[in-house]
């Protein structure tokens, strides 16, 4: 193999590495970890009631949030870090909203997918899901289900590593609150290239006009 081939093939597998995506296969999966949400119902029994049990994949437990106050626009929210890692994000196809299992399930009604136009629902002085840059992906209407049901919704296909649920409505009258087993998303984790990389790729595509100039140079 010549010195020429070698570099093309150094510059292909950097390019490979680079640009590799899809860790994860099309799955319905749980956020990495909450970010914010709407007050707990019952802060001294998180165990029980707490946001986390929305995203550890366990239909037997349950979360409950209240209706959030002085934001007449929002009745509740739960915003989610889906990877979990800073160079990587999520393509998102479609989510599904699991009812708690109990006849008296009291789902959210009126939800927004949203997320942010910097990715980053911690910028900013607004609450995250009232912010100037928070853009709506999929507003849906979630039935009042119970006893473990799965509500599947398509989304309109987006890439981010935060999103959130903003809360219009709910199907509670007496106790100001919303509940849910588990939030899953469905569609692929995706690698985010480092700059150090196309640093590399872009040094290899100069460098090839240059080594044939050289070895033209030495012909004559």
């Amino acid at each position: 193999m010549t010195c020429r081939n070698r570099l093309i093939v150094a510059c292909m597998a950097i390019s490979l590495i680079a640009f590799s995506a899809g860790t994860a296969s099309a799955a319905f999966l749980s956020p990495a970890a909450v970010v914010e949400h709407s007050a707990e119902h019952s802060p001294g029994n998180t165990a029980t009631f707490g946001p986390l049990n929305a995203i550890d994949g366990d239909p037997a437990t349950f979360m409950i949030l209240e209706n959030d106050g002085g934001t007449p626009s929002t009745q509740g929210h739960y915003i989610m870090d889906m990877t979990g890692d800073p160079l990587k994000v999520f393509n998102f196809t479609d989510f599904r909203y699991r009812s708690r299992q109990a006849t008296g399930s009291i789902n959210a009604q009126a939800v927004d997918i949203i997320t942010w136009s910097d990715d980053d629902p911690t910028n900013g002085t607004l609450p995250s899901d009232e912010a100037a840059d928070v853009q709506v992906q999929t507003p849906i209407v979630v039935p009042n289900t119970a006893n473990g049901a799965d509500n599947d919704f398509a989304l309109t296909p987006f890439s981010a590593r935060y999103v959130g649920l903003r809360v219009s409505s709910n199907y509670d009258t007496n106790h100001a609150n919303w509940q849910a087993a588990d939030f899953l998303f469905d569609g692929t984790i995706e690698n985010i290239p480092e700059p150090s990389s196309f640093v590399l790729i872009v040094l290899c595509l100069l460098g090839l006009p240059c080594f044939g100039w050289r070895r033209r140079k030495r012909r004559s």
